[in-house]
């Protein structure tokens, strides 16, 4: 029996909607930390670049993602892939933990075909608003939380 053809008929389906997700993660995990550490440290996987890397955290990223007082001052890469962002996490959601979750072949390849326009659209930005949508990602504000 293959994965396909298991109970739900739908694993593989839910696994393309999981790696939809996790390639725009870690794109912003590693380009967060070569824009914050450097990309010499990126080459060689040094334990700083590691460090930032490794410091996106799921939850805290949607959280900041979601922020609407970010959002508005933004720029429209930045909300795009934003909006992405938290939109292929809540699918994945769905894709992991509800069984009764049913995605079509087509609003997948839509969905990664969005996700990864958002994605080359953002890589072309100025590095410097690269690196506030990662600091935007990777601290908390604490004058937003007070």
């Amino acid at each position: 029996m293959s994965l396909a053809d298991s109970p739900g008929g739908t694993v593989l389906m839910r696994r393309a909607v999981g790696s939809a997700y996790y390639a725009i993660f870690h794109a912003l995990a590693s380009e967060g930390a070569s824009l914050l550490v450097g990309q010499e440290a990126a080459a060689a996987q040094t334990a700083t670049w590691l460090c930032v890397y490794r410091a996106l955290d799921h939850g805290a990223a949607r959280r900041a993602l979601a922020d609407r007082s970010w959002l508005a001052m933004t720029t429209e890469p930045n909300r795009t892939l934003a909006e992405r962002f938290v939109e292929m996490q809540a699918m994945r959601h769905l894709a992991d933990y509800d069984p009764t979750a049913a995605f079509s072949v087509d609003q997948i390849a839509d969905r990664i075909d969005l996700a990864e326009m958002a994605v080359e659209r953002w890589l072309a930005t100025p590095a410097e608003e690269r690196q506030g949508f990662c600091v935007q990602l990777l601290f908390r504000n604490r004058a937003q939380a007070a």
